[in-house]
């Protein structure tokens, strides 16, 4: 049996844990946070590629991008 420790709990933290889960049998995870509880405030800004292609492989990804794909919601004010 392999261990595997894996540092931070961020989304590439937690979805590198998952993969690990689903796809090898016989490993052992482990994720190491820094902190107690949860943060109020969001660091990601945006997706990878790849993080994408992870989440499309187990029916993820559209439930995700829907909301955000669309045409840009705009507000027209005449001029001044």
């Amino acid at each position: 049996m392999e261990d595997v420790l894996i540092v931070g709990a961020g989304p590439a933290g937690l979805v590198t844990a998952a993969e690990l889960a689903l796809a090898l049998a016989g490993v052992r995870r482990r994720v190491l946070e820094r902190r107690a509880e949860r943060s109020g405030w969001s660091r990601a800004f945006g997706l990878h590629a790849r993080t994408l292609e992870l989440l499309d492989a187990r029916g993820l990804a559209e439930p995700l991008v829907e909301p955000w794909c669309g045409p840009p919601k705009m507000a027209a004010t005449p001029p001044a």
